[in-house]
């Protein structure tokens, strides 16, 4: 999977959880800071990730270092392309 649709799928779950458009969320952008969601909507946004990629055990400590949404398409991109092998 490309990085360009991880990221589109990641916009989606924060426009579909957060109410933010789409088209103005970057892949520079801070959960927190940019996009001013708390700590219960990042994990919201993760676990509708792993949802839609079926991705299972992501390891705490890795998810403790998510800051943006270029962050979390690095991490889903391991991910994902490591339960297709």
């Amino acid at each position: 999977m490309q990085t360009e649709e991880l990221v589109m799928a990641i916009k989606e779950a924060i426009s579909d959880i957060a109410g933010i458009d789409c088209d103005n969320i970057k892949e520079s952008d801070s959960y927190v800071d940019d996009l001013g969601l708390d700590s219960l909507g990042i994990i919201e946004v993760v676990v509708e990730l792993q949802r839609r990629f079926k991705v299972r055990n992501l390891p705490e400590e890795r998810l403790q270092q998510i800051r943006t949404i270029g962050d979390t398409a690095s991490l889903l991109q391991e991910y994902v392309l490591a339960s297709v092998v």
